[in-house]
């Protein structure tokens, strides 16, 4: 049996913003690891679980997104309306730098 990856339609942009994860009445405090415009890589001590329907704040944005996966402190989510071109140049710029794309 062959298994075929999936591959994403959009590179992820690595980063490292801090942010606010909103669910279920509860905030907590993560930090972004990468992005796209339809998801992204979350690293924090959050209570989340696949499925999950959560509010991300990061960089002056916020986004309704489903948690696609979790393990240990790590999880992605899958955004419910895509990142505009200027937020994810928000998520990229530290201090009014650019951070490397890789």
């Amino acid at each position: 049996m062959t298994r075929t990856l999936s591959r994403r339609s959009e590179p992820r942009l690595k980063v490292f913003q801090p942010a606010t994860l909103h669910g279920g009445g509860d905030a907590a405090r993560v930090h972004v690891l990468d992005v796209s415009p339809k998801g992204a890589l979350v690293h924090g001590f959050a209570q989340v679980a696949p499925g999950n329907l959560l509010a991300l704040a990061c960089c002056g944005w916020t986004r309704a997104a489903n948690v696609a996966w979790k393990t240990d402190k790590r999880f992605g989510v899958r955004f419910v309306e895509p990142l505009s071109s200027g937020d994810i140049s928000a998520a990229t710029t530290i201090a009014g730098k650019r951070a490397d794309r890789t």
